[in-house]
């Protein structure tokens, strides 16, 4: 599967404009792509087994910048995530023919079963919110919506 991506054309033009017109206006856009991401982070969150630890799914958050959104999952505590998404081995030692021994493998589908193929499902739910939030980020900034 390839990753999912969704473009908004003239987003640059926009910020150009924004940013001309009135200072400070870029953190809204980062704002409502924040809340973009957070809609598309629960629902990933909502779909993630518990894991070793339980701490897979707490593990799925959302960041935003101007210009993008995206969800993170992962980190120190819960390094595994990667594994149980996207699958792969671990552990060395694997004796032939003995079972359990050595590297545990996790065969998934390509592209993981639960980020990318969420945000591929949503894709109309998030160019909507999108487009609302960007209408949203220039009515705070001043500008007339229609």
């Amino acid at each position: 599967m390839i990753r999912p991506q969704i473009k908004m054309v003239g987003l640059v033009e926009l910020r150009t404009a924004m940013r001309k017109a009135e200072a400070g206006s870029q953190k809204h856009l980062q704002v409502h792509f924040k809340e973009v991401a957070t809609i598309v982070a629960s629902a990933i969150a909502g779909k993630v087994t518990a894991g070793p630890t339980g701490r897979a799914a707490a593990s799925v958050r959302a960041r935003a910048t101007a210009t993008s959104a995206s969800v993170v999952a992962g980190g120190p505590k819960a390094p595994y995530f990667p594994w149980l998404d996207f699958g792969g081995s671990v552990g060395r030692g694997h004796r032939p023919g003995e079972a359990w021994s050595g590297a545990v493998k996790r065969y998934n589908p390509k592209g993981g079963i639960w980020i990318y193929p969420t945000i591929a499902e949503m894709t109309g739910v998030i160019e909507h919110a999108a487009s609302e939030g960007i209408g949203d980020a220039l009515a705070e900034a001043g500008w007339e919506r229609d």
